[in-house]
């Protein structure tokens, strides 16, 4: 194996985990744990956003072509949700929620009794 990779392997062993740890599994586990969701969302944003790298920002001035921009990069995510499906598996998110409370709350009693 490589020396890189292996150094980039342990790095990461902690969030390549998380999922396990938490109790994700089935078609959950299949949605999460790759990056296809976030990279839809890129997509149709790159497919939207010609609006705003095009638009004049010398046009009343900076502040109002940030402004714009950040209202029409806005609007771009509203229409990509429309896009959205249902994850499959979304049932089981309650349940990883209360998981993930009770590790916090662990992790705080862990920290006050060490101080």
């Amino acid at each position: 194996m490589n020396v890189s990779a292996a150094r980039s392997l342990r790095e990461a062993m902690d969030e390549l985990l998380t999922l396990h740890r938490l109790g994700v599994s089935g078609d959950l586990y299949k949605a999460l744990y790759t990056t296809n969701a976030i990279e839809n969302v890129f997509s149709s944003v790159r497919h939207r956003e010609h609006n705003i790298k095009n638009y004049n920002p010398e046009y009343r001035g900076r502040n109002r072509k940030k402004n714009i921009s950040q209202r029409w990069l806005a609007a771009v995510f509203l229409k990509a949700e429309q896009n959205f499906r249902t994850v499959r598996g979304y049932q089981q998110i309650k349940s990883i929620i209360k998981t993930i409370e009770k590790l916090q709350s662990e992790n705080i009693d862990k920290k006050n009794k060490a101080a």
